[in-house]
């Protein structure tokens, strides 16, 4: 059986992660999660006095260069998703717990 104050602070946890995230933690935090700059290289522009041919190469590089960050934009959009689904499992679970031992307390009480 859970006392008063415990279940009062178990509450106050649960609302605390509910509201924004728990600031305490248990075990120390991983070490960040470092996302690399992207590796795109960007055409010189040739100028406007360029040649038809510099043109064709340029529009080609060009199209590349969009091609990689578009790639480089997704390939860190999933990263960004994992780890937001993590953390709201993670809240998901907490929140679980902190009811399931609401319910307990209760059911003591009666």
């Amino acid at each position: 059986m859970f006392s008063r104050p415990f279940a009062a602070t178990l509450l106050a946890a649960s609302f605390a992660v509910i509201a924004g995230g728990v600031h305490a933690q248990a075990v120390p935090p991983a070490s960040p999660v470092v996302i690399p700059p992207n590796k795109c290289v960007k055409p010189e522009y040739p100028g406007k006095l360029a040649s038809s041919q510099k043109f064709t190469a340029f529009n080609k590089d060009f199209n590349a260069y969009g091609a990689c960050i578009q790639k480089y934009v997704d390939d860190t959009k999933l990263i960004v998703n994992a780890a937001a689904t993590a953390a709201n499992g993670a809240v998901e679970e907490f929140n679980k717990f902190a009811a399931d031992i609401k319910a307990q307390d209760e059911a003591a009480k009666n």
